[in-house]
């Protein structure tokens, strides 16, 4: 693989317009793809299994060049070939799969290097993430894991998935909270959605995995609240509500009444930061209101007494911010969640 045909293309990643420099990286990266399809067709039929890995490593050179060339709409092809070989070649092997996985998480940690929310492919890897997760937990729904694993430090295909997922998390947290990851969410959301129906979870992983997942919702509304960026912040909060009443229907009580309390920290910290977040995009009220009007319709001041003292001493934002956020929940509820104060004195 070569820079050199790529060299000569140039695509302007910020145009719409036709261009017969991004048809011909297209074709490039076609033309590769189906000489791959033809020998992991032989690698199939033969049982090579090493040498499909010296295929699949290839793409991910080939992802190296794109990247380099800036051809991300020649990328988004070889994504899709990502897919296709997890639907269609890989059925039994990990190793292969996690292969596929592996060249997938490149590609994400590359382009959030970029720090460019529009690039042509950013939203394309999102929709393979999500893709990838559902197919992992529907095709092993009804697997039974022994208690053993065969090796130090084995870990499953979703395991390995759950790593660039939760990786990207703390990318966005610490360097991208002025994004709206509206197709990261959505993967997110659809891989939450099939763990809650998945048989292959134990009740460990599947608590774990679940709170790993809403916290990701949780932990960037609270970097989004610092930063100012409101739309981000509310399509986190609605995400966080979407969960609390999925958990509400599968009767996960303990998963639930965390979800709330997790939402009971954003409102404070939304409330503690609310001269940024003046304007409203996804949310009839803002944050801290809207909040509160959902947890009264989810729980009672007495099920919230620790979570509220926590956050009125150590949560984020300025102090006056979130005594002003429990005195308004408070009065909503019926509750003064056993603190005494009250509009006229700061003392608890």
């Amino acid at each position: 693989i070569s820079d050199s045909f790529l060299k000569k293309l140039t695509e302007n990643e910020h145009s719409d317009a036709w261009s017969p420099n991004v048809i011909l990286a297209r074709y490039y990266v076609e033309n590769f793809i189906e000489n791959c399809v033809f020998q992991l067709e032989i690698t199939d039929k033969h049982n090579l299994n090493s040498a499909r890995l010296i295929i699949l490593d290839s793409t991910k050179k080939l992802a190296e060049v794109l990247l380099r060339n800036n051809q991300f709409k020649a990328l988004n092809v070889l994504i899709n070939f990502w897919i296709e070989i997890i639907e269609n070649f890989i059925k039994d092997s990990s190793r292969d799969s996690r292969k596929v996985v592996a060249n997938l998480r490149f590609v994400i940690e590359e382009l959030l290097k970029l720090k460019n929310e529009t690039n042509p492919s950013i939203n394309e890897v999102f929709r393979a993430l999500g893709w990838i997760g559902e197919k992992y937990l529907l095709e092993n729904s009804s697997e039974k894991k022994t208690f053993m694993p065969k090796s130090f430090g084995e870990s499953s295909d979703f395991s390995n998935l759950m790593n660039v997922v939760l990786g990207v998390q703390g990318t966005l947290n610490n360097e991208l909270p002025g994004w709206y990851p509206l197709i990261y969410f959505d993967a997110v959301n659809v891989i939450f959605w099939r763990v809650l129906e998945s048989k292959s979870l134990d009740a460990a992983d599947l608590h774990n995995t679940i709170f790993n997942l809403i916290y990701i919702f949780t932990s960037f509304a609270e970097s989004a609240i610092v930063v100012g960026n409101h739309r981000g912040a509310e399509l986190s909060v609605l995400r966080i509500d979407g969960a609390i009443q999925k958990l509400h229907t599968a009767g996960l009580k303990d998963l639930e009444k965390t979800a709330i309390e997790l939402l009971l920290d954003v409102g404070s910290t939304a409330s503690g930061h609310r001269e940024k977040l003046v304007d409203k995009n996804l949310l009839p009220t803002q944050i801290d209101d809207w909040i509160i009007e959902k947890l009264a319709g989810y729980t009672n001041g007495d099920n919230l007494k620790s979570e509220v003292f926590e956050v009125y001493l150590r949560g984020k934002g300025s102090i006056e911010g979130r005594r002003e956020f429990i005195i308004k929940l408070g009065e909503r509820l019926g509750s003064n969640f056993d603190l005494n104060f009250s509009r006229s004195t700061t003392k608890i």
